[in-house]
């Protein structure tokens, strides 16, 4: 009627997938006869579920600019673990107002893998082991024919069967807002006694829009 209990501690591979099989097996010493060996040995099987806690962060500098002016967005996909992700959609679609001259690059640590740059939205696929990261820097022109403020969203979607505990952390947005750049105007005189007036107006790609008018003194 005697026993013995044997307690096995052990990390599972934070890559691993599929199941999980292991077996025990006993058998009894030189000269004793078992009459039922066929329970000599059992197994445990164990279906994996992935589970890694993905985030995303995003900022802009600057919060306001005027048309013409370059915006710099920054958006980190992270893996708290505790597993490994293989396949994170990342997706960050830039409005009208932020497409002129967009580009990106990304820069990946502790082991994740991204594509290493770009132009246009960010559409892309990347590995995160536990602890890694992967940082995206976009730059922009900004362009708006009215001020107004313009929000911009970066998600990051798992791959089918990895669970997230804390999903509401998988998409981040920013605003920012755009206004229309003031006019600077200055006045000279000409020989000719008369007063000149320039006025410069900023406009995206170009600041050579000039209105030029003659004023009486």
């Amino acid at each position: 009627g005697g026993s013995v209990v044997f307690a096995a501690v052990c990390a599972i591979d934070p890559a691993a997938t599929g199941t999980l099989v292991n077996t025990a097996t006993v058998a009894p010493g030189a000269g004793v006869t078992d009459p039922t060996p066929g329970n000599n040995s059992a197994t445990d099987t164990d279906t994996l579920t992935p589970r890694a806690d993905v985030s995303v962060t995003k900022t802009v500098d600057p919060a306001a600019a005027n048309n013409g002016d370059t915006a710099t967005f920054t958006i980190v996909v992270a893996n708290a673990g505790p597993s490994t992700v293989i396949g994170v959609a990342v997706e960050d679609n830039f409005p009208p107002a932020l497409q002129a001259d967009l580009a990106w690059i990304c820069v990946a640590q502790g082991g994740a893998t991204c594509t290493a740059a770009g132009t246009g939205d960010i559409v892309d696929t990347v590995d995160l082991p536990p602890g890694s990261s992967v940082t995206y820097t976009a730059t922009c022109t900004v362009y708006s024919a009215t001020d107004h403020d313009v929000t911009n969203t970066a998600t990051a979607t798992l791959p089918a069967g990895v669970t997230d505990p804390d999903p509401g952390d998988q998409t981040d947005s920013v605003t920012i807002s755009i206004r229309q750049a003031s006019p600077c105007i200055a006045f000279w005189k000409r020989p000719s006694n008369r007063w000149r007036l320039k006025e410069w107006i900023d406009r995206p790609r170009s600041r050579s829009n000039v209105r030029d008018q003659a004023n009486t003194p």
